[in-house]
């Protein structure tokens, strides 16, 4: 079965205000495919939409997104309406490809503040999470070791470290 197909059958509901996702939750809540698949498209929205806003010069808090955890997809957007969109239209002109290789560079995947994100599993203010009135999960489900690789996210009841989305090799 497809990875989509196994995410509808195994759904399970991560509750109203995803209170088993904290960083700090008691008791842990055990790994699925759910929540990985979530864990792992919500911390690729954040990481697009701060890539985003580094080379549109809009600011984080103009920035909303959708997560489409079934369709494996995930949609950044501008909210608000403001005659800004010239400044979206001339990043994806100007900067396209420059700003693709950037989500992808050691330093983007890496944070700069601490051990939280790098060490510990998370993910913090500095580096990839958004204003809370700007995060459909409230900042909940982040992990920037769901891309580099590291140590699982505090709420993670299994404490083996994760293979990062951008890390995987594949066979030649």
């Amino acid at each position: 079965m497809r990875l989509g197909g196994l995410l509808i059958e195994q759904y399970q509901d991560f509750g109203r205000f995803l209170d088993g996702y904290r960083e700090r939750s008691s008791p842990r809540t055990p790994r699925s495919i759910s929540n990985f698949i979530y864990l792992l498209l919500h911390t690729m929205a954040h990481h697009f939409a701060h890539a985003v806003v580094e080379y549109s010069g809009l600011e984080h808090g103009s920035m909303g997104e959708y997560l489409f955890p079934a369709d494996l997809a995930f949609l950044v957007y501008r909210k608000g309406m403001t005659p800004d969109l010239g400044n979206l239209s001339a990043m994806w002109r100007n900067q396209a490809l420059t700003m693709f290789e950037r989500l992808l560079s050691d330093r983007t995947l890496k944070c700069d503040s601490g051990s939280l994100c790098d060490q510990r599993g998370g993910a913090c203010p500095a580096c990839i999470m958004a204003p809370e009135v700007a995060c459909i999960a409230g900042n909940n489900l982040l992990s920037r070791a769901a891309l580099n690789g590291g140590m699982p996210p505090g709420w993670d009841a299994d404490r083996t470290p994760l293979t990062g989305f951008l890390r995987i090799d594949t066979p030649d």
